[in-house]
């Protein structure tokens, strides 16, 4: 639909960049996909190995806020991993443009 002239001159200018915002979103989920797809137990090693290193389900909190920031760091690594292999395109789409905008 997107490729019919007529359709497209009827978008605006922020219509079109949102949509290329959107479409590379998919784009970069469907990246994340390929590198670690769910019946790859080398997919699964390397992230079973990313959750423990970026704490995944343990607290991140240490008395030394140099400690905590790195720690905090690496657990959004790990939250930006797991959203984009686990959300929808519409969820993390939803997720960027309400932290952002």
């Amino acid at each position: 639909m997107r490729d019919d002239p007529e359709v497209k001159e009827e978008l605006t200018r922020a219509e079109k960049v949102k949509q290329r915002a959107k479409d590379h979103l998919n784009a970069r989920q469907q990246n994340y996909i390929t590198t670690f797809p769910k019946e790859s137990p080398t997919a699964m090693a390397v992230l079973e190995n990313l959750a423990d290193f970026c704490r995944a389900n343990e607290t991140t909190y240490s008395v030394d806020a140099r400690d905590h920031a790195i720690l905090e760091g690496r657990r959004q690594v790990w939250l930006h991993i797991n959203e984009h292999l686990n959300l929808t395109t519409q969820e993390l789409w939803e997720i960027r443009t309400k932290t952002r905008y």
